[in-house]
C-alpha cells in the first residue's frame, strides 16, 4: 500500500534524476491481501472478515468499469530500481500507512 504522498514524491524524484526506463512505484514492503485485510481489521477494530464469493466480485468489477483480474490477482511487485536509486518512502509498512489514514 502507498500513500499519494510517496507516490508524488517518487515522482518528483524520478523527474528530477537521470533514471530511464521503466520504475515501479509501489510499495517496499508489499503483502498478500489476506495479510492486507487482516492488519486492516486490526486497525479498523473489526474481529472478522467475510469473504466475498466470485460472482460477486464479477459483477462488483462490471458495475465499477474495471477488469475482474484486478480484483482477483494478485501480483507481487517490488520497487527494486527506485530504492537502488536512493529513494526512501515516508511509509514502509502497511501499519505505518494506515496509522495516518485510520
Amino acid at each position: 500500500m502507498e500513500r499519494l504522498t510517496d507516490f508524488c514524491k517518487a515522482l518528483d524524484f524520478l523527474i528530477h534524476s537521470d533514471v530511464t526506463g521503466s520504475v515501479n512505484i509501489t510499495a517496499p514492503n508489499p503483502r498478500r491481501n489476506k495479510e492486507f485485510m487482516s492488519v486492516l481489521r486490526g486497525q479498523l477494530s473489526v474481529p472478522i472478515g467475510i469473504s466475498q464469493p466470485v460472482w460477486l466480485l464479477e459483477l462488483a468489477s462490471v458495475v465499477i468499469k474495471t477488469e475482474t483480474e484486478l480484483l482477483l490477482k494478485s501480483r507481487y511487485v517490488y520497487p527494486q530500481r527506485l530504492l537502488d536509486t536512493g529513494f526512501k518512502f515516508e511509509y514502509e509498512s502497511v501499519e505505518d500507512c494506515l496509522k495516518e489514514l485510520v
